[in-house]
C-alpha cells in the first residue's frame, strides 16, 4: 500500500536534514584524521574572545565542522516539528526524525565536551555511535517521505548487513586506536599492523571485520546495478570501495606516520581517505533504504 505524499516543504526540510547530518559526519571525520579539533580550543568561537580562527588550515577545518553541526541542529528540530505536525508523515518516520534529532543533540554535546574537557574512549564511542544514529535515521525519514511502497521481503537485508559491519567496524576503531592514530577516525584499514594502534590480536580481529564489510559493499553495489532505480548508487558505492582499498593499500605501504598527517600532502591524504569512507557508508544506507522501500511512480 503506497503513503500519502507529505507537502514539498517537509520533503524539501526532510533532505536538508539528511544532507547537513551528512555533511557534519563527514567534516567530524575530517577534523579528527587531521588532528585539527584542539586547534579552535574555546566554545563555541574559536579562541577566547574571538569566534573566527586565524592563521593555518587546521583552525579552519574544526571551525567549519562546528558551523555545519550548528546547523544541522535546527534543521534537525523543523524537520521533526514539521512531520510531527503533517498527517501525512507515517508514525514511524516522524519516529525516525526524533531519533536523528536525538542523536545529532547528543553528538553536538560530546563535540563541546571533547573540546573542553577531552571525554573517555567509552563516551567516544556513544559518541560516534549517536552521530551516525543521526545520520541513517534521517537518511531514512528523507528517503520515506516520498511516496513509496514496501519492495519484496527482505530485498535490504544484504545492504543492511553491509551497514551493520560497517558501523561495527568503524565504532571498533576508537576502541583499538592508539592515540593519535588514523585508526579511530572513520577510515578503512591501511591494510597492516599500525605500531600506534598497539596489540596485534585486536587489529587483526578489525581487519577481518574490514575484510567482511568490503565483500558486502561490493555484492551491495553489483545488486545495485542490476536495477535501474539504483544503477548510480551501485557504482558510486564500487567507485568509493575501489578509492578506500586503494588508499589504504597506499598509506600503509608508504608508513605515513602520524605527525606527518597534520600538514601538508600528509593533511590532504588524511582528511580525503576519511572523507571517502563516510561517504561510503552513506552511500551504503542510501542503497538499503531505497532497497526496502520503493517509489511509487
Amino acid at each position: 500500500m503506497a503513503l500519502p505524499a507529505p507537502s514539498p516543504a517537509v520533503r524539501v526540510v526532510f533532505r536538508l536534514a539528511a544532507l547537513f547530518t551528512f555533511l557534519s559526519v563527514l567534516m567530524g571525520a575530517v577534523v579528527c584524521a587531521t588532528e585539527s579539533g584542539f586547534d579552535c580550543p574555546s566554545w563555541p568561537g574559536c579562541y577566547p574572545g574571538r569566534i573566527t580562527p586565524i592563521g593555518d588550515i587546521n583552525p579552519w577545518i574544526e571551525f567549519t565542522h562546528r558551523t555545519v553541526a550548528i546547523l544541522t541542529g535546527p534543521i534537525l528540530l523543523a524537520a521533526a516539528i514539521l512531520g510531527q505536525r503533517s498527517p501525512a508523515v507515517p508514525g514511524w518516520v516522524k519516529r525516525a526524525q526524533w531519533l536523528a534529532l536525538a542523536g545529532g543533540a547528543a553528538a553536538a554535546v560530546f563535540g563541546m565536551l571533547i573540546v573542553l574537557r577531552g571525554i573517555p574512549t567509552w563516551l567516544g564511542v556513544v559518541d560516534l555511535a549517536a552521530a551516525l544514529t543521526a545520520m541513517i535515521a534521517t537518511g531514512i525519514a528523507a528517503v520515506a517521505v516520498t511516496v513509496l511502497a514496501p519492495a519484496r521481503r527482505r530485498a535490504g537485508l544484504p545492504a543492511w548487513g553491509a551497514v551493520g559491519v560497517l558501523l561495527a567496524y568503524h565504532l571498533s576503531g576508537i576502541v583499538v586506536a592508539g592515540p593519535a592514530s588514523l585508526t579511530r577516525c572513520l577510515s578503512w584499514p591501511v591494510w597492516t599492523l599500525v605500531e600506534l594502534d598497539g596489540a596485534a590480536a585486536p587489529q587483526v580481529l578489525r581487519l577481518g571485520l574490514a575484510g567482511v564489510a568490503a565483500l558486502l559493499v561490493a555484492l551491495t553495489g553489483v545488486r545495485a546495478l542490476r536495477q535501474p532505480s539504483l544503477r548510480g548508487w551501485g557504482m558510486a558505492a564500487l567507485a568509493l570501495l575501489t578509492a578506500v582499498l586503494a588508499a589504504g593499500f597506499l598509506i600503509g605501504e608508504s608508513g605515513l606516520p602520524a605527525e606527518d598527517r597534520y600538514e601538508g600532502a600528509g593533511l590532504a591524504v588524511a582528511a580525503v581517505y576519511a572523507g571517502l569512507s563516510v561517504t561510503l557508508l552513506r552511500v551504503a544506507v542510501e542503497i538499503s533504504i531505497r532497497e526496502t522501500w520503493r517509489p511509487v511512480r
